[in-house]
């Protein structure tokens, strides 16, 4: 692939948007077949307790299928890459399967959107989102969504869209009941590059303790563009395009996006 000419002046917004346009990758989902998760094709690898029925991705059982045994649930869904590591031992419940007592608030290079129905010490309620790095007890940022009127228990459908803007460095996420316009909620200034590293695996992790609850996924559509390091290093002009990552989930409950480090 030819390489992009930058002018001194700066960048044409056409040529960008072409030459980025031209790099761009991702994958849709409209609906999740029973075989999916065995299917090479489909560049899906399902772990723990996932299981595809009716077009729908279970992160954990059906309230039909749980029972006692089936407490400290844990599950994980990664596109294009095989995860040769295994969720942490004991990372149940509120560590969403990324984290456990061992590894929270070290080192990790990881990058987690969290829907959460569930509140622990230092949370604002059981209907939140928050962006996690290396602690899921002390986010980086977090939001109620009870001023937004979206609830993640209504057992309705909902979309959340997560967008990150590579040259404003900026992390969006934004909510509401499908059909309905989306509705931003939490935005988040972060350096994408120094918190994941540059080869990752993308996707979906959910996890349950003492309560049952059931995580749906009903398609996913996951769009994202190489981007040069010098365009990073070459400004353009305000009118620029808003281009970078963009992630739109329809759940009908919670739901987690995760950047792992690979």
């Amino acid at each position: 692939m030819s390489d992009l000419a930058l002018p001194k002046s700066g960048l044409d917004v056409e040529a960008l948007t072409s030459y980025l346009l031209s790099r761009k990758a991702g994958l849709r989902i409209p609906s999740f077949n029973p075989g999916i998760c065995d299917d090479s094709e489909s560049r899906l690898i399902c772990l723990g307790s996932v299981t595809a029925t009716n077009g729908t991705l279970n992160l954990n059982p059906d309230e039909s299928q749980q029972n006692q045994q089936q407490k400290n649930q844990i599950a994980r869904v990664l596109f294009r890459y095989p995860d040769d590591k295994l969720s942490p031992h004991e990372s149940f419940g509120s560590y969403i399967g990324i984290l456990d007592p061992s590894t929270e608030g070290g080192i990790l290079r990881q990058l987690a959107v969290e829907l959460d129905t569930y509140k622990n010490e230092h949370e604002p309620d059981n209907n939140h989102v928050a962006i996690v790095t290396t602690s899921v007890q002390y986010p980086i940022a977090s939001k109620s969504l009870n001023s937004n009127g979206v609830y993640l228990r209504s057992g309705k459908e909902i979309t959340v869209e997560i967008d990150y803007d590579g040259w404003e460095k900026d992390l969006q996420v934004s909510v509401a009941y499908s059909g309905n316009p989306l509705i931003n909620v939490l935005s988040q200034n972060i350096v994408l590059e120094d918190t994941v590293p540059q080869s990752t695996y993308v996707g979906f992790t959910a996890s349950t303790a003492y309560f049952f609850e059931t995580h749906q996924i009903l398609s996913w559509n996951f769009a994202y563009y190489n981007l040069l390091r010098k365009l990073l290093k070459h400004g353009v002009k305000r009118n620029k395009p808003k281009i970078a990552l963009s992630i739109v989930v329809p759940t009908l409950v919670v739901s987690t996006l995760v950047f792992l480090e690979k």
